[in-house]
Order: C-alpha cells, then sequence, then structure tokens
C-alpha cells in the first residue's frame, strides 16, 4: 500500500503540470493590419513627444470637464457613444476631473498618409474625479486608467 502512494503524487502532480502548460499557451489576437488607402508605415517608429501626449491629456479632461468630450472623440471609436452616454447618466453634473499624473507613454503604431504622420499613443493617467453627493457631501475617486489617443501630426 505504501508504496503506490508515491506514484499516486507523481500522477497528480503530473497532471496538475499539464493543466498549467495548457493554461499558459499563448495565441495571438487577430487584427485587421489594413492601412487606409494611401497610407504606409515608416521604417522605425518615432516615439511622440512627452510634451504633446501630456497636452493631449490636458485637452481631453478640459472637455470632459466643459461638456465637450464628444468633439474629442473619433467617430470609429468603438463604445464612443455608449461612453457618452454612460457620463451623462452616472456623472453627477458637477464632477470635476483632474489628472494627477501621466505616468508612462507608448506609442503603438504609425503610420504615413501625404506628409501626416499618425500614431496610436497609450497614456497611462492617474486622475480623480471630484463632487459633490447629495447623500454623503463631498466625494473625491482616485483611478489609473489607460488613455488611447491618435494623434495627427
Amino acid at each position: 500500500m505504501k508504496s503506490w502512494l508515491p506514484l499516486l503524487f507523481l500522477a497528480c502532480l503530473a497532471v496538475q503540470s499539464a493543466d498549467a502548460r495548457e493554461f499558459r499557451r499563448l495565441t495571438t489576437i487577430a487584427r485587421p493590419d489594413a492601412l487606409p488607402s494611401g497610407a504606409q508605415r515608416p521604417e522605425t517608429i518615432r516615439p511622440l513627444s512627452r510634451d504633446v501626449v501630456e497636452q493631449a491629456v490636458r485637452d481631453v479632461a478640459a472637455a470632459w470637464n466643459s461638456g465637450q468630450l464628444s468633439d474629442l472623440l473619433a467617430s470609429d471609436m468603438a463604445g464612443g457613444s455608449r461612453l457618452q452616454d454612460t457620463l451623462a447618466e452616472v456623472m453627477p453634473r458637477d464632477a470635476r476631473l483632474t489628472v494627477l499624473a501621466v505616468q508612462g507613454i507608448s506609442t503603438l503604431d504609425q503610420y504615413l498618409q501625404g506628409k501626416t504622420r499618425i500614431s496610436t499613443v497609450r497614456a497611462v493617467v492617474r486622475t480623480q474625479v471630484e463632487f459633490n453627493d447629495p447623500r454623503v457631501g463631498y466625494k473625491r475617486l482616485e483611478g489609473l486608467n489607460e488613455w488611447y489617443f491618435r494623434v495627427e501630426e
């Protein structure tokens, strides 16, 4: 009976390791690599200046605070209208968005269309939303978010 115990343990260990290997398999997510007509990829991606991205972050915060966010959202943004509807329904009218820090910036994609360089950029932004809740008073909610921009230069 004792001789079966180590064998049973090894069998259980083998089953667990097989499951772990299966779990860690990476599968590439397919995405279209299509460019707009007349566009071409540059030889190398040129990272955007931090100042340009930080200004874009400030512009989004100002548009959010003034109720003009729809002017900055791309027409082909997935869920753009849903975002606007959710903000209108959930956020109090006196809510203010403040940018605390831009922690990381990455240029993800880039292409040239004529003389215009179009870049997709990701920024990790620490924000806070402040508002007066009629039930509990002043509230301040901090968050760490990933913002994606399409920047044309």
